[in-house]
């Protein structure tokens, strides 16, 4: 199966104001970065271009020929044209069978994302059809509405630049190796960022501190920054970005990869904690301009089995039972189940072995949070950070550069990362794909 993603842009309908795009027919400069090499296509008398951000089978990036362009153009035309006479009473589904029984045979498995209006027209945010061709389906879906594309567009391209080049010296003597890495300072690796880069701007760049560890002496060690280039925020999560580095050291390295592994383990195994809080209790129920306020009180079988079955897809069941561990915290009250990944370094698998001395307290000025350690304070101050943005997820999607929105395992977490370990927050059960 050919997948191709695309948007329809419609430059007339651009809205001009600073900070500002339109409902419609408009892609943010942001957007505009989720592509190294998006493709435009348009058709005689069509008011808008179809662009497109991923062609592929599998991993192969393929060329659509004229009449899969040409389709496409038309469609998205015939959206435009029913949307003014899209009323409230209509739903997707109504969208989407006026789609099909435009084109009828031309085209199958009409889907269309919700509807939106601009006060002119009513139109998805996204519609998806399928053409065959030859045996070979081609499942296309194209986005409407620029907001929409930038918070759900799937496909990435990720860039890596090396520490070091040739990524072999690595593995040098220590002592030579701190040397390099201080040859190779902040200019150079500027300067390998620019030309990696080229003309084609990213939409985030990110670099992942990786610990090196001395073969012959496991008492030196060194962070090491791998920078990588992505396009496209879906490429933005840990497993991707270590997907990529070492799809780079594959390619560009003499070195075996067990050899890889003991220079820098991190890279292979990362270190996580889960956390799964209890968003569907509540002390007290909230109702219409007033939020609740939840409850950090649970049946103990009753809250072990909700997080167990919450994690059953990524965490063994013999690893859960020894490893979880339950407490609360002070935003909102939340009751909070936390277990360690079952690759973490060090076999650390839960929160105490980090932080014994976390308590229930998040103000800097109480003299009990105060006599936490600094590590304990600060984690407690990114589970706040963390918490409140999935709680006001609603009325303020963006995450900013300090956290990740994935979609992992069928479920939608909000992660960050403090010393090395990434802590994937589960957001609300009302925040999860839809089945």
């Amino acid at each position: 199966m050919i997948q191709v993603k695309g948007f329809y842009s419609v430059p007339k309908m651009a809205n001009n104001m600073a900070n500002a795009i339109a409902v419609f027919g408009e892609l943010s400069q942001f957007a505009n970065t989720f592509a190294r090499d998006y493709k435009t296509y348009t058709k005689d008398q069509s008011q808008l271009s179809f662009c497109t951000f991923s062609s592929k089978d599998g991993d192969t990036k393929v060329e659509l020929g004229l009449e899969f362009t040409n389709v496409a153009c038309e469609i998205g035309d015939f959206c435009y044209q029913i949307g003014p006479n899209i009323t409230n009473a209509n739903t997707k589904d109504d969208f989407a069978q006026q789609v099909q029984n435009q084109f009828g045979a031309r085209i199958r498995a009409v889907i269309c994302g919700d509807l939106l209006t601009d006060s002119i027209r009513r139109m998805p945010k996204w519609v998806s059809w399928e053409v065959v061709s030859q045996s070979t389906t081609y499942q296309y879906k194209v986005w409407l509405a620029g907001s929409d594309f930038e918070q759900s567009y799937d496909e990435f391209e990720i860039l890596v630049v090396p520490p070091v080049e040739p990524i072999d010296k690595l593995f040098q003597p220590y002592a030579d190796l701190l040397i390099e890495l201080n040859r190779n300072d902040m200019a150079k690796l500027h300067e390998r960022i620019n030309t990696i880069r080229g003309k084609i701007t990213e939409s985030i760049i990110r670099t992942e501190m990786v610990e090196l560890i001395d073969k012959t002496n496991t008492n030196n060690r060194t962070n090491i920054g791998w920078t990588t280039l992505i396009y496209g925020p879906a490429g933005d999560t840990t497993d991707n970005i270590k997907d990529a580095i070492k799809k780079y050291i594959s390619n560009n390295s003499t070195s075996t990869e067990n050899d890889w592994r003991q220079l820098m383990p991190d890279l292979f195994n990362t270190t996580c904690f889960y956390v799964i809080p209890r968003w569907d209790r509540y002390a007290i129920q909230p109702r219409v301009g007033i939020p609740g306020i939840h409850s950090p009180l649970a049946g103990t079988m009753e809250n072990f089995n909700y997080a167990k079955n919450m994690t059953r897809t990524y965490i063994p069941a013999a690893h859960f039972d020894e490893n979880l561990e339950d407490t609360m915290h002070r935003y909102q009250y939340l009751k909070l189940n936390i277990v360690g990944g079952e690759f973490n370094r060090l076999n650390k698998f839960k929160f105490s072995d980090y932080f014994p001395d976390y308590i229930a307290e998040e103000t800097l000025n109480n003299e009990d949070f105060n006599r936490q350690s600094e590590e304990t304070k600060q984690i407690t101050t990114l589970f706040t950070t963390i918490l409140k943005k999935i709680d006001l997820y609603e009325s303020d999607p963006s995450m900013g550069s300090a956290l990740r929105l994935i979609e992992k395992y069928g479920q939608r977490f909000v992660v960050g990362k403090y010393q090395n370990i990434e802590y994937y927050v589960l957001m609300k059960p009302s925040q999860q794909p839809k089945p």
